[in-house]
């Protein structure tokens, strides 16, 4: 009995320590991914989705998707029969008496009467009015969708162009500061030529006042951050903190899109150019469905009712094909026929000008980004020889060669190159996104898997 409650109790011990171990790694791994998942950097796709799944904007386009599928259900449901049952109970004060030639008065019907009724109607020809306005708000519920798809690509410009903004921004201002630390190096230096007896007191201001200058521009970067990072949590609704997203000086995510290619995806399934056109059937629709009311309407009504004024147990029933034509109306169906027509014309023309407006669009996007490019081209070539005119000018500068007037020049033709550089890179980085939302597939460029 001992052993067997020595034995027991030591493989309870080494239960007990070998599941502790495996809580303790479990514990220590879920710590270190959790780390390791908020150090990795805030990444575009998943500001995308965050916009997508909780933006005001994009959540009020699924809404209105949502009402128009609704009035379609509310138009079909014109096909289908009405019923509709009554119940009146009715007490009088007094009982109603009937005149007899000859024979006075007697009691006519009951003080209290209750009724029932059930009655059926069924629409069996409308002339087309019922058919055509089911596909105006079927053609409704496309155009809706194809808005919403819209208000997303909208959405995911305006994300992507502000997470870009806060990268360029990070970049400048990380230009700013370097150029600062540059130009505090040359005043220390100036300052030791100064106690040297190398230069006078006015190469020494020279440079003071180009560090102001400097100072004012990290002030203006860091605010370009703020504004930048305001603008990009208030899309998101995260609270973003600069130094969560990723450092790129040089930005090249965004796929490259040809001219041609843009012209031909905006044609086939661009949203609006989608929805534009649902617009043009639905005015065709409504024409039709006026139209409709010129037309015979033959309907089925069906009535049942128990109870009359002397018995409230007699049942009748009664079956009814109604046939109406609408011979007269002061002329209000041709108006609205009219109306649709015009309705129609108006849509066509708004199509149109909307397929010139998109091929400007991506016309533009293409040309903003050969300009880019070959302002980011130059700019890298003009920042290496800033840097090594700069070099040069210090080399002259020590020698006594050149006053510290060339040396501020040569300070400020290399943050203007720097400063060329970043923005053209993301110039050109904006451009493809422009280029694709012109095209009308942003969302799927910058979110495939999605």
């Amino acid at each position: 009995m001992k052993t067997t409650t020595l034995i027991g109790l030591k493989s309870s011990g080494f239960l007990f320590i070998v599941v502790a171990v495996l809580f303790c790694s479990g514990v220590c791994l879920g710590e270190q991914l959790a780390s390791e998942t908020s150090d990795a950097p805030l990444s575009l796709a998943q500001c995308l989705v965050t916009a997508l799944d909780t933006n005001p904007v994009v959540l009020s386009a699924e809404d209105a998707t949502r009402a128009s599928q609704n009035r379609l259900d509310r138009a079909e449901s014109n096909r289908l029969p009405r019923i509709k049952a009554e119940e009146t109970f009715t007490s009088f004060r007094h009982v109603s008496e009937l005149q007899l030639p000859g024979a006075g008065s007697m009691p006519f019907g009951k003080k209290q009467l209750q009724l029932k009724g059930l009655k059926l109607s069924q629409p069996l020809y409308t002339g087309g009015a019922i058919k055509n306005a089911v596909k105006a708000a079927g053609s409704e519920v496309k155009l809706q969708k194809h808005v919403e798809t819209s208000r997303r690509e909208d959405m995911v410009r305006a994300v992507a162009e502000a997470w870009f903004g806060l990268l360029s921004a990070r970049a400048m201002e990380k230009v700013a500061s370097q150029s600062l630390e540059d130009t505090l190096s040359h005043e220390q230096h100036v300052k030791n030529m100064l106690e040297a007896g190398v230069v006078v007191r006015d190469d020494l201001l020279k440079i003071q006042v180009s560090v102001l200058e400097r100072r004012e521009n990290l002030v203006r970067a860091k605010n370009g951050i703020d504004l930048a990072q305001a603008r990009l949590a208030m899309l998101t609704g995260l609270e973003i903190e600069p130094s969560a997203l990723p450092a790129l000086e040089n930005p090249d995510t965004t796929p490259e899109l040809p001219e041609a290619s843009a012209v031909k995806m905006a044609t086939r399934k661009h949203p609006m150019l989608a929805a534009a056109r649902e617009a043009v059937r639905i005015q065709e629709f409504a024409g039709k469905a006026a139209k409709g009311s010129l037309r015979p309407e033959v309907a089925l009504q069906w009535n049942w009712s128990s109870g009359n004024q002397f018995n409230n147990a007699v049942d009748n029933w009664d079956a009814t094909v109604y046939v109406g034509l609408n011979v007269f109306d002061a002329g209000e169906t041709r108006s609205r026929i009219r109306e649709a027509r015009a309705g129609k014309s108006k849509a066509s023309h708004d199509l149109e000008d909307l397929q010139r407006n998109i091929l400007l669009a991506i016309h533009q996007a293409a040309l903003s980004i050969e300009e880019a490019q070959a302002r980011f081209a130059l700019s890298s070539q003009a920042e290496t020889q800033a840097e090594e005119s700069l070099r040069l000018t210090e080399e002259r500068f020590k020698a006594g060669a050149v006053t510290s007037q060339h040396l501020l020049d040569a300070e400020s033709a290399l943050v203007s190159a720097r400063q060329r550089r970043v923005t053209s890179g993301f110039d050109r980085e904006l451009a493809r996104i422009s280029l694709w939302h012109a095209a009308g597939g942003l969302e799927h460029a910058l979110l495939p898997l999605k």
